[in-house]
This record gives structure tokens, sequence and C-alpha cells, in this order.
């Protein structure tokens, strides 16, 4: 579970995965939340703060909790962010380590920038979505994501890692490990996964 304890963090630091990460050096084995009011070094898969990540399938499971959350009228921009309202409401960054064997941790960076205080309710929330959608078959997560995401059918245009390539073209679907599959003008269907680009936006 997800919800086995809250690391308490300063308001404001360069960095909570750092943070989260320095504690499970101390405790191994120990999984919790971090909470913080502010981050100095708060950046998205793109490199910017906390705008525009596998995180593959992580992504899907957490961007479709948070619309969750927000109910009825959320919905998801591909690659990190919940909109509701005609505003952002929340956005992810997932920074993923790889051991010998596999994934050896996955911090969860979650933005709420709407949140009021108290928070811890709406913080709760957040958590126990997540932990159902964990549960749920993945295939019903990925249905969901689709009905939910704002990006399928929209013109985009990508710039990628190194900034030697760009693409455009129409986004048809969103597959399993959170790549966006485009259409380009060519006939060929790319997919971009979210820790590949450098910047994203719509036409």
């Amino acid at each position: 579970m997800l919800r086995s304890g809250l690391l308490p963090v300063r308001a404001t630091g360069p960095s909570s995965s750092r943070d989260i990460r320095s504690r499970r050096a101390a405790g191994p084995g120990r999984r919790g939340t971090c909470r913080a009011g502010a981050g100095s070094g708060s950046r998205s898969c793109c490199g910017r703060r906390w705008r525009r990540s596998s995180r593959g399938f992580l992504y899907t499971i957490v961007l479709t909790a948070l619309a969750d959350v927000y109910g009825r009228g959320a919905k998801i921009e591909w690659p990190d962010e919940v909109h509701a309202g005609g505003k952002r409401v929340a956005a992810a960054a997932i920074d993923v380590r790889l051991g010998r064997e596999g994934v050896k941790s996955a911090v969860v960076n979650v933005l709420l920038p709407e949140a009021q205080a108290p928070r811890g309710e709406l913080l709760a929330r957040v958590l126990q979505a997540i932990d159902e959608r964990r549960g749920a078959p993945p295939g019903a997560v990925l249905e969901d994501y689709r009905r939910l995401c704002a990006t399928m059918g929209r013109y985009v245009y990508v710039q990628l890692h190194g900034g030697r390539s760009r693409l455009e073209g129409t986004a048809l679907d969103t597959i399993e490990d959170g790549a966006l599959v485009v259409s380009t003008a060519a006939g060929k269907r790319v997919p971009l996964r979210p820790q590949d680009i450098s910047s994203f936006r719509y036409g």
C-alpha cells in the first residue's frame, strides 16, 4: 500500500524525490508519501516546472486516478496533466530507478495547484484513488484513460530530446506503456513515449 507512512519534508526544497530516496536508504523497503508545499527543483518529463514521463503504465494509473478524484468533467492531457473547469488541477511526474533485476524504486510526484489548506483530506483521496487503480485490471484502467484523455483526435507538435527530431500529426491512441500514438502526414503511426519528448503542444 502507498499509505504506509507520511514522510515530512521542508516546505521548500530541491527535490521531494531525493528526500524520499534518502529516507528509503535509511530504512530499506519502506514505502510512504512525502508532502511538500513547494519544491525549487520540481520538473516534469520535458524539463519544465510542472508543465508538460516509463514511467509507462504508472502514468496511466496515476493520471486516471487523479481524474477520478476530480470527478465528472475532469480530463487527462497527455502526457502528465489533469484539467477541470478550464484549468489544470493536477500534474504528475514519475522518477523510476532500475536495478539489476528490474525496477528498484519509483517515486510519484503529484502537483495539486488548486488545493486549498488543509489538504489532508484531498491527499488521502488521491492516495486511495491510486491504490484502487493499481489494483484494477490493466485493460480496464487503459480503457478509462482513453475515454478521459482530451488529447485524442487533436493535432500535435512534438520535439524529441536532443533537438534533432520533430514530429507532428493527429493523436490517435495511447497504449499500455504510456506512449501516445500519432498519425503523421506520411501515413505512419508513431508511438511517442513521455520520457522521449522535450516539448509538446497542440496545433
